[in-house]
């Protein structure tokens, strides 16, 4: 009788040390979708940001358009008007306005080059990021379907122990295989030991 209380106490050992790493593989398996589904978030807050960043940009290139636009209708304008000038001073005053809105112009066409080929390379990198957070949505939604088959799998062996862990010791309580369970996964699958 003690011979075969003990062999079944450790056959219950052997299955509840099984039941614990189980548990544990449940509980640790969604660790990898977490990270990924943090770094995506990361990656659409970054997205976010560029994109009200290239915003900006673009109503700044807007306002320098306009400005340009204004400054050469005044050339133009100043240009037109050299046609009814009648004294020498006036001609003078109107060239010096021609000559500031000409190098006014220059200055802003520079500025708007440069603020234009920033938001292309913002446009570009965008472009990458965006494809970027497709590829991790996809690798999301893949790891989903494997987690849930995987966490599924892992469930029923855990039903399967569970089931054999009822069939080993029917007559004990539940108090007493909770007190043994705790030791078992306390001393990393050892409960039952020799005594010398």
């Amino acid at each position: 009788m003690k011979s075969e209380m003990k062999t079944d106490l450790i056959k219950l050992q052997e299955v509840l040390y099984k039941k614990s790493l189980l548990e544990k593989e449940i509980f640790d398996a969604p660790r990898t979708l977490t990270t990924n589904i943090e770094i995506l978030n990361k990656l659409k807050k970054a997205y976010v940001e560029k994109n009200n960043y290239l915003e900006r940009k673009t109503e700044k290139i807007g306002r320098i358009r306009d400005r340009l636009t204004d400054l050469e209708n005044q050339r133009s304008d100043a240009e037109r008007q050299m046609g009814e000038i009648e004294t020498q001073r006036e001609y003078e005053i109107l060239d010096k306005k021609i000559k500031e809105f000409a190098m006014k112009s220059q200055e802003l066409r520079v500025k708007y080059n440069k603020e234009r080929q920033e938001v292309e390379d913002l446009r570009a990198d965008m472009a990458t990021k965006e494809a970027m957070i497709r590829s991790q949505e996809q690798e999301i939604e893949s790891e989903k379907e494997k987690l849930e088959s995987y966490i599924e799998e892992k469930r029923n062996e855990l039903n399967s122990l569970e089931g054999k862990e009822q069939e080993i010791l029917p007559g004990v309580g539940n108090d007493i295989i909770y007190k043994f369970d705790r030791i078992v996964r306390k001393k990393e699958g050892v409960a039952i030991v020799p005594i010398k």
